[in-house]
């Protein structure tokens, strides 16, 4: 294939493939809910986003509900995602309808973003149209569809490795924007920690791997030091809500699920067992592992 085909073709086949999955959804034919979150669906994310959307019909901002706990800060939650911007898409459709909506940009955001980050790293074309592929069709983010705030996250993730990994490379004012913007998007996205975690080791991969000068460390550093201060507005009411709230799971209980779950290797290839509510769900490797055979 020529490089003219390819340009226009590996990017434009990504689109279709993916509407190819979305296209009952976007139809209105099929909710784009996993089983495993349902009753997060309908018990969290429902009631938060139908609120939200209520309160900008009203002209006013949803920081606090009467409906929950007799009164609830829910713009300190982080889950609830009360400054994400796409919560408007639930001002004009159903829940359903809407988060189908949603799901669709945010599942082609991965999948660009991966793309963008093999030729970010010197893959040709058509490795880094698989490694989109692989990444837009593996389970991770599939088998969390209805978990909104975490679906979110999941999705945004290789934006965030590729924005840093263009700054690293390349120490333009316009990087270093598109960064700090990329990044307090997920930030309010609703899955905080996941921001710092990735973090870590986006920082680890471009200073121990890539070899990143030392100029061009601290200049990734200030912008994501500027995206978490320009979220204070959502960071800091959560932490002051952190230590105003209890987990209703017992730590023993944690502490002998978790690590099963994690030692549980069969799972890389098969379905395995979610440790907190004997429930069965994809593991990601399994879901992608016949895909990369292929």
């Amino acid at each position: 294939m020529s490089e003219r085909f390819q340009k226009i073709f590996f990017p434009a086949s990504i689109f279709l493939i993916g509407l190819v999955f979305f296209l009952q959804p976007l139809a209105g034919t099929r909710a784009w809910i996993s089983e495993v979150y349902m009753v997060e669906t309908f018990s969290q994310y429902l009631p938060y986003k139908n609120f939200i959307a209520d309160c900008f019909r009203q002209s006013c901002f949803p920081l606090w509900t009467h409906n929950c706990e007799c009164g609830f800060p829910l713009g300190a939650h982080p889950q609830a995602a009360s400054f994400y911007p796409l919560n408007l898409l639930y001002l004009f459709f159903d829940y359903i309808r809407a988060s189908n909506f949603y799901s669709f940009p945010h599942a082609l955001v991965l999948s660009y973003a991966a793309y963008g980050c093999g030729r970010e790293l010197k893959f040709n074309r058509f490795g880094s149209w698989i490694l989109a592929l692989t990444s837009g069709l593996a389970g991770f983010h599939l088998f969390s569809a209805g978990c909104i705030s975490f679906y979110t996250d999941i999705c945004l993730i290789p934006l965030a490795y590729l924005l840093s990994l263009r700054l690293a490379h390349r120490p333009i004012f316009f990087n270093f924007l598109a960064l700090v913007l990329g990044t307090a998007l997920q930030f309010l996205a609703g899955e905080p920690e996941m921001v710092i975690y990735q973090t870590v080791f986006i920082l680890a991969y471009l200073l121990f791997v890539e070899r990143t000068p030392a100029k061009n460390m601290l200049l990734l550093a200030l912008a994501l030091g500027t995206a978490w201060l320009g979220c204070m507005v959502q960071a800091l009411p959560a932490a002051d809500l952190v230590f105003h709230s209890y987990r209703r799971l017992a730590g023993a209980a944690v502490g002998r699920s978790y690590p099963e779950f994690l030692a549980d290797f069969a799972g890389l290839l098969a379905p395995l067992r979610f440790p907190f509510r004997e429930q069965l769900m994809p593991s990601p490797v399994y879901l992608g592992f016949f895909f990369l055979v292929g």
